[in-house]
């Protein structure tokens, strides 16, 4: 049996359509994973931005840094969105019924997505001025965590390969 992160990339190579079962495991995977927690180069209009407690530095914490550009660049989320809140909204967002589930590869690694409404794994009080109505979280098989989430309106207006599979 082939490991749930490892699934992304067979089923990426082989072309071979994708179980139920393989479905779900990927997103039991998803529904669990930890954040990206990487040093990343931060963007110079979110250097020295403060939130939480702390401010961003030239490298920081990937989940940090995405944190506080959908909380004060974005304004999708609420100011007071915690880490923890944010993971959480993305998990409950991955577990929606009706969210449509993605594989695909991009600069050397491979990706599942989900897209989900905003409304079902946003609590009303977490949503910022900004909220949008659909929400992609993006997890990376080689990174073995979610890399981002973010809200966006309209399937033009996100960044999602052409040749990407669509699983559900």
């Amino acid at each position: 049996m082939v490991g749930e992160d490892h699934l992304i990339s067979e089923l990426l190579r082989s072309g071979h359509e994708a179980t139920p079962a393989e479905v779900g495991r990927i997103l039991s995977r998803m529904a669990t994973a930890p954040l990206d927690v990487r040093l990343v180069r931060v963007p110079g209009y979110l250097r020295g931005q403060p939130y939480g407690g702390r401010t961003l530095q030239r490298r920081d914490q990937s989940a940090f840094v995405h944190l506080v550009k959908r909380v004060r660049y974005d304004r999708q989320w609420a100011e007071d969105t915690t880490m923890a809140d944010y993971l959480e909204d993305l998990r409950r967002a991955v577990r929606q019924p009706d969210a449509h589930l993605l594989i695909y590869a991009r600069h050397g690694e491979h990706h599942a997505g989900v897209i989900a409404d905003t409304d079902l794994a946003v609590p009303v009080g977490r949503r910022g001025e900004l909220a949008l109505p659909n929400l992609l979280v993006v997890y990376s098989w080689e990174r073995r965590a979610i890399r981002t989430g973010y809200q966006f309106s309209a399937m033009d207006k996100v960044g999602i390969p052409g040749d990407a599979r669509w699983l559900k």
